[in-house]
């Protein structure tokens, strides 16, 4: 197994380590000083700490900057990516001009507190938003090269990426050829840290006597997708499962799983191309919308391992191999989003809640794309369901659902994009459910057939 990369525990720790890994992808800018760009053609891969501090020196002797001239060392880069740097700005600023960023840009990263501090939250600002010429440019650091293909939103940018969005109409049911195969019969990570990771999780679990089960999920062992040969050449996407347990879901998308994945996406350019252990937990993300008050369902989540007390979609649910699945391993997407509206949202219970029957309350039901959260590295399905329904009508249902404990409270937001846009913004909110909200708005009127 390859020597593993080490974790920078701080921001600007990862935005170097990051730049060294990823800077040379691209072609080198003809501003940079002749005998810079000489040094760069020698130079294959990745950038070593030694080339960074080469490159330093490199353009500290063009005269380029009025910046003090500080001469840097392999261990003043060593210091910036493994530990929290306490030295002299001088110095990080020629730490950044030999990692290939411009001096702008440098200068600006300087006095970006966020970076400085290690902390993003700012009050009234959605937290999973990137925002910011400079936060945008850099944000490969955190989320790898995938991070210039995510979805934005008005000059902010989520870090969801699409892998596929479905033809007109959403995908089919022969669109989705989905198995979870019988070979392995479990998911077995080679990884030993990750698997130490996933079992002392377990045994936190048990220690405590927390209420929380290592049910039985579903990880990615591939991913690809084609056309049909038809003249709409719509998309066909093909996954390929294996079963996991809830153990590995906590491990990889959890604190514990940062330099997991990490380590994953710096290196990651197609989100196709999966780590399969890190991807345990793939769900349907769904947007419920009432079509009789023209609302959108939002719940603020409270009884779950991730992202307690902020708002997301409607039902956020994973799938399982024991449910929805026939005998040859194929996955019924649409039986899981039904499963999924009885299980959040107590469709199932409509008769008792508001005298009306389940079925007839479906006015549409879409899946419409698949992607990845690059944050969490999570790969979701994302939906659309359209209810006869107004607001008060869903939240009776909801006080019957079995697992209305994950939220604390529904909310309704118009069904406006507009005004969606501007809630996303300032309401912490994952980019999975942003996306879909995003990615489902032109079937939130659906018209009737």
């Amino acid at each position: 197994m390859a020597r593993r990369t080490e974790y920078p525990p701080h921001p600007l720790g990862r935005l170097v380590a990051a730049q060294r890994h990823n800077a040379l992808r691209d072609p080198i800018d003809p501003k940079l000083p002749h005998h810079v760009r000489n040094y760069l053609a020698d130079v294959k891969g990745k950038l070593t700490r030694i080339d960074v501090a080469n490159i330093a020196a490199c353009i500290a002797e063009s005269g380029a900057t009025k910046i003090r001239r500080v001469t840097i060392s392999k261990e003043d880069v060593e210091s910036v990516e493994l530990k929290k740097y306490e030295g002299d700005d001088e110095t990080l600023y020629w730490i950044l001009r030999g990692s290939l960023i411009s001096h702008e840009d440098a200068a600006e990263l300087l006095n970006n507190q966020s970076l400085r501090v290690g902390s993003e939250n700012v009050a009234g600002i959605n937290s999973h938003l990137i925002t910011g010429d400079v936060r945008q440019r850099y944000a490969a650091a955190e989320f790898g090269p995938l991070a210039c293909a995510a979805l934005s939103i008005r000059k902010s940018w989520t870090t969801w990426v699409d892998v596929v969005s479905a033809g007109p109409g959403g995908f089919g049911r022969d669109e989705l050829q989905l198995q979870i195969l019988r070979a392995p019969k479990v998911l077995d990570p080679e990884d030993a840290q990750f698997n130490s990771l996933a079992v002392d999780i377990k045994r936190d679990w048990k220690r405590r006597k927390s209420e929380t089960s290592d049910n039985p999920t579903v990880a990615i062992k591939s991913i690809s997708v084609t056309t049909k040969p038809d003249l709409d050449e719509r998309p066909i996407l093909d996954v390929k499962f294996v079963r996991s347990f809830y153990r590995f879901n906590c491990a990889a998308k959890g604190p514990g799983g940062l330099r997991f994945r990490w380590e994953q996406l710096i290196s990651q350019d197609d989100p196709k191309n999966v780590l399969t252990h890190l991807t345990s937990g793939v769900g349907v993300v769904v947007n419920v919308v009432c079509a009789r008050d023209d609302s959108i369902v939002i719940g603020q989540r409270q009884n779950v391992s991730f992202r307690r007390d902020e708002f997301d979609v409607a039902v956020v649910e994973g799938i399982r191999p024991t449910a929805n699945v026939n005998r040859l391993g194929r996955i019924d997407l649409f039986a899981v989003v039904r499963r999924a509206l009885d299980e959040e949202l107590g469709l199932k219970y409509s008769q008792v809640a508001i005298g009306r029957d389940s079925e007839s309350l479906i006015k549409d039901l879409r899946v419409v794309g698949f992607g990845v959260d690059l944050r969490y590295y999570q790969y979701n399905f994302l939906c659309n369901v359209v209810l006869d329904a107004e607001f008060s009508d869903v939240a009776a249902m909801w006080t019957h659902a079995v697992d209305r404990r994950e939220n604390k409270k529904l909310y309704h937001w118009p069904a406006d994009l507009e005004e969606v846009i501007q809630r996303i913004r300032v309401s912490d909110i994952w980019s999975a459910g942003m996306a879909c909200l995003m990615r489902t708005s032109d079937y939130w009127h659906a018209a009737d057939e």
